[in-house]
């Protein structure tokens, strides 16, 4: 299955429809927070509507995450009992890993993986997710 974003095209293989990878829009960058940790910001104006991040990886189970098999910070729930995410002897961690949560955030999931701008973001703000 080919999947079309912004004049990229994705190849889901094989992984029930699912990004076998994260994809990051360009336009964010991964930046030291002022408190401390790091976080996602934007570095060129993002609209309302727009895809920002699509959260791909391996499927796997409860009993995997229990297992803690799999990094912490890039698992999603994507149905009852299922999560993707990246192994976690993964080399190449996906920026993916610095979204932060907020109460009042800058994005929200439209659907299991696809995580869009709720409002216009300006250069330099932080993308979070709730």
């Amino acid at each position: 299955m080919i999947q079309r974003i912004f004049g990229i095209h994705f190849i889901m293989q094989q992984n029930n429809g699912y990004l076998k990878r994260s994809w990051i829009d360009p336009r964010i960058e991964v930046r030291a927070l002022t408190v401390a940790g790091k976080g996602l910001f934007a570095d060129s104006p993002i609209k309302r509507g727009d895809i920002v991040e699509i959260f791909g990886g391996e499927l796997f189970s409860m009993q995997n995450v229990e297992n803690e098999i799999h990094c912490l910070y890039t698992r999603i729930a994507v149905d009852e009992g299922v999560y993707i995410g990246l192994p976690k002897d993964t080399e190449d961690i996906t920026i993916d890993e610095y979204t932060n949560h907020l109460y009042d955030p800058s994005c929200w999931l439209i659907d299991a993986v696809t995580l869009v701008a709720r409002r216009d973001i300006k250069i330099n703000e932080e993308i979070t997710m709730d």
